[in-house]
């Protein structure tokens, strides 16, 4: 007997460290891809404009020190902004890379710490998802939902190299805040695994104030969990919500000054999201007050009447305290923004438009009814004895996370975890089943294609529907090494006013243009404020006028366009009307611009003109 439980664990400690040897191999593939040219960004290239944002906020950190001052000054030139950002992933940019520059420049090993920082939280990520996995799914079931997460085309855009984005921060933390809430869940009460849950889901709010809706969602299952059982959930609810609660007022205390503490932002944490976990806090106190004296919520329809009441007397009291909550994280930012700048932002669009290829739609549909035609059968048909409080976290968290990517596409890959989980446990089942007429060789190939078809069916699907049903080609986009290339000749560019240039282009690129030069810029994408409605403004100009005007009051050295990316489609105005972009690439340039001559290898994809007469304001 003792021999036979020796062989076991040596056999779970060969299949573990197998799976971390696995786990590191593809890390190392992701990013020798990068190195080597295979993956669709060049080396030497970041993905987005975001992550060029995100090396400029860790450098200025370590240049500078000013922690709670992250205004940039040469964006929105001349005036400055700051980001909505926080600082727990610039910390982790530094982290990697203040060791490394004891071997190389601070910048270069930055860069690089950024290239590979995805890929390394995607190592965690798998490890902490057969972690989390554990209390519900068998040994088999908990690496075969590693299989099914790799092959989520969501997962494989946010942690591909060179995309150094707190997203794929966010992603960790959720997988983590599953594993302590089905814990929580399933387990009995533990004072540890309350504080633990609440603290994950509290750092997750000061990544980003999006993780609101997966905490939200966790207390309101729990909540349901209360109605629907009793049990021990209401002590569970009183820990996880305070634990909430005192690790995000910790969190802001760290992330601001003490005398901005009770400044009130949408888009960060804030005084705003402290005050909504306080109240949910305080609700559950109440109701384990009300319970311990008396027997007034014994009855489950009582518990559900409190529950709703409580829920409406919070969202009525935050309704009087911060009214702008509910028009969502970007409250302030100006109406026009929302309207125009948004709809041509890829990651806020909803799941069922043009601009979300097949492949993400077709998957994260395709995984979700197969998951809930699952949860339906685990819930409600079988007889067997399952986690079902579990199983019930999975079937709410999955439909209200879905509601929110059918809403707007960035929020996809918070139900593809959830549904990995629960088709992993299906393929599981599946593949247990034993036909003793199959040989063995029969029963290999009925498995490896089943699983297959299960883990990649939807992806191939998806991406056969995206190349035969979507007709038209995009337009072309800008190239990335020619950008390289024109942000090292206009770092060169001089003009007799000063050698810090103000330059306006296209919102998209302002962030790389910051990071590779020394120059200032009008608008970048990542903030969104008066740079991007003045650089619209100038180029969707009916007159040549009110162009200049804006130019000029922004003291505006120079305008870059690429007619040949998708900025074209920005500033053009329905109809036949002319916009002042229309008539520079048609080159109709009033007299107070000069063209600038630029060299072969970028004339043809960059337009480059010298703003004049500022000082005396002719135009």
């Amino acid at each position: 007997m003792a021999e036979l439980e020796s062989t076991k664990k040596n056999t779970e400690s060969v299949n573990f460290c197998a799976f971390i040897i696995f786990c590191i191999i593809i890390t190392f593939g992701l990013i020798a891809a990068y190195i080597f040219g295979i993956m669709p960004d060049p080396k030497g290239e970041l993905v987005d404009c975001d992550c060029y944002m995100h090396l400029i906020r860790a450098s200025d950190l370590y240049n500078h020190g000013q922690w709670y001052d992250p205004v940039w000054i040469k964006s929105n030139a001349p005036f400055g902004e700051p980001l909505h950002w926080s600082r727990p992933f610039d910390v982790l940019l530094l982290a990697g890379a203040v060791p490394f520059s004891v071997f190389i420049d601070f910048e270069t090993a930055l860069f690089w710490w950024g290239v590979v920082l995805s890929p390394l939280l995607l190592v965690l990520a798998l490890v902490s998802l057969n972690w989390a996995t554990r209390v519900i799914l068998s040994k088999d079931g908990t690496f075969l939902v590693i299989l099914f997460f790799l092959s989520q085309a969501t997962v494989l855009a946010y942690f591909q190299p060179a995309r150094p984005d707190h997203h794929s921060l966010l992603i960790l933390l959720f997988i983590l805040n599953i594993g302590f809430v089905l814990r929580l869940i399933v387990g009995p009460f533990k004072k540890s695994v309350c504080y633990w849950a609440g603290a994950v889901g509290a750092m997750s709010v000061w990544v980003s104030v999006e993780s609101m809706v997966p905490v939200c969602v966790t207390i309101s299952i729990l909540g349901f969990l209360w109605v629907l059982k009793e049990e021990d959930f209401l002590r569970k609810s009183v820990h996880y919500a305070l634990g909430l609660f005192i690790f995000c007022c910790l969190f802001l205390m760290l992330e601001r000054p003490f005398h901005d503490l009770t400044l009130i932002k949408y888009d960060s944490i804030s005084i705003v999201y402290a005050s909504i976990l306080g109240f949910m806090a305080l609700f559950w106190a109440i109701a384990s007050v009300l319970c311990n004296a008396t027997t007034f919520l014994k009855r489950r329809v009582i518990r559900l009447a409190c529950g709703l009441l409580g829920a409406a007397f919070i969202a009525f009291i935050i309704y009087r305290l911060f009214p702008k909550l509910y028009h969502g994280p970007f409250a302030d930012v100006d109406p026009r923004i929302m309207t125009s700048w948004f709809n041509i932002t890829a990651e806020v669009q909803p799941l069922l438009s043009n601009s979300v290829t097949l492949d993400i739609s077709v998957q994260l549909i395709g995984s979700a009814i197969v998951t809930f035609l699952f949860l339906c059968y685990m819930l409600f048909r079988t007889k067997e004895k399952v986690n079902r409080n579990a199983w019930i976290y999975m079937a709410i968290s999955g439909i209200l996370l879905l509601s929110m990517a059918l809403y707007q596409i960035r929020w996809a890959i918070y139900p593809n975890t959830i549904f990995t989980i629960v088709m992993a446990e299906l393929l599981c089942r599946v593949l247990s089943c034993k036909n003793e007429q199959m040989s063995v060789w029969w029963r290999a190939i009925k498995n490896s294609v089943i699983t297959l078809v299960l883990t990649m069916g939807f992806l191939y699907a998806g991406v056969l529907a995206e190349k035969k049903i979507r007709k038209g080609q995009p337009a072309k986009n800008l190239q990335r090494p020619l950008m390289v290339l024109m942000c090292d000749y206009i770092d060169e560019f001089q003009v007799s006013k000063t050698n810090t240039l103000q330059i306006m282009l296209n919102p998209f690129e302002g962030a790389e243009m910051l990071y590779r030069t020394h120059h200032a810029v009008v608008a970048t994408a990542n903030t969104y404020g008066q740079g991007i409605l003045d650089t619209c403004d100038v180029m969707t100009a009916e007159n040549d006028g009110i162009a200049f005007e804006i130019l000029q009051s922004r003291r505006t050295d120079i305008i870059l366009l690429c007619p040949n990316s998708t900025e074209s489609r920005m500033y053009t105005k329905p109809g036949q009307t002319s916009t002042f972009y229309q008539r520079l690439c048609e080159g109709q340039i009033p007299e107070w611009l000069k063209r600038v001559e630029l060299p072969e290898n970028l004339s043809d994809d960059f337009l480059l003109f010298e703003v004049m007469f500022l000082d005396n304001g002719s135009g």
